[in-house]
């Protein structure tokens, strides 16, 4: 009977809708593992990761136009030039000096909640930069410092402490140090250059809109009040820098102008001694002298005349100049050429890092990681599926068993089992997907020992570890259930398996029963189910299994029981599933959809062709595809 011969067989390359939801719901705790460790570790770096806050200031570059051009005739001061000079090393050299931000002084595994230390001066030689010095207190204002665990020097508190030696003296100042005594800081001296690159890189500065020429100035850091005075410093160093250089700029042309109206004022007095002569030349030239002389007279005294204008014009324009390079000049010292229209602010609440964003996002990667981690998982562990055992081999499947939690717990607690048949599924959960699929194997099995030569069945695989055994002691039960008066046979006499499902210890069996006919060494499991253990060890199976007297003793087997159900090796490996299935009527083959491949299929059931036997039906088993109830 073919349970599946009504169902259209469906290309391996296409996955349903359903089929994709089966694979999820199975793999549903890979997703919420994914999901909760992601997030988790989302979690955990918040707590780890301090809070960064902005700091931010805005400078307003326009000033009177008259300044800009007399300072830069021709042009005009612009935001861009204007940021180039706040990131540039003279200005954020001077305020590392200035605030000391190359001097780290960080409390150490011994130092108290309520300490408070200020180093003013901490010099150390060039190959010590960038290493840590241990500083402990001693009380009463008073300290030790400490490189490579050795005390170099002592000092207190307002005071400078200096180490001559070769290679570089250590010189310190503190200036404040309010702690208990043996309060520990670790003091490092960084690189100018180091502590440059990490202020710039958390420094940002950009102009307010497009030529607005109003810059804003940004400092992300984990420690708002510091970054407010070193924000501060910044721009009053920006400011003072821009005073000097524009002051300078100013004096310079001052003194050009006042050099050159000097000159000027020079070349004028002469003009005007000069004009003033001819005038007085001219009056007696004009009274002496011919029409002609006087009427040249008078063209050189108007000539004269033009230049005197002309360098009267030029005197005045560059006397009103140097007024404006004075005026320029006291407002420049007065209010300077850049307004501050804030100084620093920090803002309340991190900007970095943005907890809900993380956490959700954190969720999201960890749900999407672990739908990746399922498909990943379902493609490597591709089942056999029983639509493609009946399409690609000759055989019927009888019923696919599904993979069942309860019988793996049995089998992780193996060595606690008690009494007789109780660890049996059949028996612990018959209402387990298992169980109630057995039930259609037990159904289509009935149906062809009523059609069979012989009422004995032989239950194998093409591999070990199939899970033949399991299904025969499960069927077996199930017989018995409905009234069959079952006998189990251990037919894998190289390896004693059935007596673990029924708890009886190993012992003689099947292989004594051929090795000594008559003796009897059957176990009662129940009033219905009679089991017949392999056995003690033989070296020579296959000549027990292919004597007479086993073919002897199946066919008194025959004729007490109802059914006779035998368990023998995998195919492939060994003979001796050949030698029990030519005594019996029906052959199933237990197929593992996880490790069997239809190739070990075919070869195993062209090894028992081979002799004559013919495979009734398979029985697919551990699936976790199965839909589950």
């Amino acid at each position: 009977m073919n349970q599946y011969q009504n169902q259209p067989y469906q290309d391996d390359d296409l996955i349903s809708l359903s089929e994709i939801f089966t694979i999820l719901f199975r793999g549903k705790w890979w997703i919420i593992g994914s999901t909760l460790l992601c997030t988790l570790g989302a979690f955990l770096y918040l707590l780890i990761v301090p809070p960064i806050y902005n700091t931010t200031a805005m400078l307003q570059l326009p000033s009177p136009a008259y300044i800009t051009e007399i300072a830069q005739p021709g042009s005009g001061r612009n935001a861009t030039s204007a940021m180039e000079v706040i990131k540039s090393s003279a200005v954020i050299e001077a305020i590392i000096a200035k605030e000391k931000l190359d001097i780290s002084v960080l409390p150490y595994e011994r130092a108290g909640t309520n300490t408070k230390i200020k180093v003013a001066t901490f010099t150390v030689p060039d190959g010590m930069i960038g290493k840590p010095y241990l500083l402990i207190t001693t009380g009463n204002s008073t300290y030790q410092l400490k490189q490579d665990g050795k005390t170099i020097l002592t000092g207190k508190a307002g005071e400078v402490s200096k180490l001559i030696q070769e290679g570089g003296n250590v010189e310190i100042l503190v200036t404040e140090l309010n702690s208990q005594a043996n309060d520990e800081f670790l003091l490092e001296k960084q690189s100018s250059q180091q502590v440059m690159a990490n202020l710039l890189s958390s420094l940002s500065v950009s102009e307010q809109g497009r030529n607005t020429n109003i810059i804003t100035l940004t400092l992300a850091g984990t420690e708002p009040e510091n970054d407010r005075k070193t924000l501060d410093a910044l721009i009053d160093q920006y400011l003072s820098h821009q005073f000097k250089k524009e002051s300078k700029s100013l004096t310079g042309e001052k003194q050009q102008v006042e050099l050159s109206l000097h000159q000027l004022k020079e070349r004028l007095d002469l003009a005007q001694a000069r004009y003033e002569f001819l005038s007085k030349s001219g009056m007696v030239s004009t009274q002496n002298a011919d029409k002609i002389a006087a009427q040249q007279m008078v063209v050189i005294q108007d000539e004269q005349l033009k230049v005197l204008n002309l360098l009267s014009a030029k005197y005045e324009d560059l006397a009103n100049y140097l007024d404006a390079l004075n005026a320029a000049l006291a407002w420049n010292a007065e209010n300077g050429s850049v307004s501050v229209l804030s100084y620093s602010q920090s803002s309340i609440a991190p900007v970095k890092p943005k907890k809900s964003l993380i956490l959700v996002l954190a969720t999201l990667l960890g749900g999407m990681m672990g739908v990746g981690i399922v498909f990943v998982r379902a493609m490597f562990n591709q089942e056999l599926k029983a639509e493609q055992l009946e399409k690609l081999t000759p055989y019927t499947v009888y019923a696919t068993v599904p993979f069942s939690d309860q019988q793996n717990r049995f089998d992780s607690k193996a060595p606690q089992k008690t009494t007789g048949d109780q660890s049996l599924l059949a028996n612990v959960s018959p209402s387990d997907q298992s169980v109630e699929n057995l039930r259609t194997l037990r159904t289509n099995l009935l149906y062809d020992l009523a059609k069979a030569d012989n009422n004995r069945v032989m239950v194998t695989s093409p591999l070990s570890g199939a899970g033949n055994s399991f299904i025969t002691a499960n069927l077996a039960e199930l017989l018995a259930q409905i009234g069959k008066k079952v006998l189990l046979v251990d037919g894998n006499i190289r390896k004693d398996n059935l007596v673990n499902y029924f708890n009886v210890k190993s012992g003689s069996g099947l292989a004594d029963r051929l090795a000594k006919p008559g003796s009897n060494h059957i176990v009662e499991i129940n009033d219905q189910l009679h089991l017949l253990p392999a056995g003690s060890k033989q070296d020579n199976p296959t000549v027990l299994l292919a004597s007479q007297a086993f073919a002897e003793l199946l066919e008194r087997f025959s004729k007490e029981y109802d059914v006779v159900l035998i368990d023998t090796p995998a195919v492939l490996p060994v003979t001796d599933a050949a030698l029990v299935g030519e005594h019996c009527a029906t052959n199933l083959m237990v197929v593992n959809v996880l490790n069997n491949r239809i190739e070990d299929v075919l070869d195993a059931g062209r090894r028992l062709e081979q002799v004559g036997i013919s495979v009734h039906g398979c029985v697919m088993n551990g699936s976790k595809n199965s839909v589950r109830r």
